[in-house]
C-alpha cells in the first residue's frame, strides 16, 4: 500500500517525528510512505 503523509504548517515541526514513526510501523508490513507535508515551519511554500 502507498501511504501519503501530508502535514500543513501548524504541524510542520512534528513532520519528521510523525513520518519516522509511521515508517517504523508500516514499512515492515511492506507499505511505502511518501512524505508530501511541510518539512519545517520555515518552508518557502506553505500548504495553508
Amino acid at each position: 500500500m502507498k501511504i501519503a503523509l501530508i502535514n500543513e504548517n501548524s504541524q510542520a515541526a512534528k513532520n519528521e517525528m510523525i513520518c519516522g514513526n509511521l515508517k517504523k510501523v508500516v514499512e515492515p508490513m511492506g507499505h511505502t510512505v511518501y512524505n508530501y507535508g511541510m518539512y519545517t515551519a520555515e518552508d518557502a511554500t506553505q500548504l495553508t
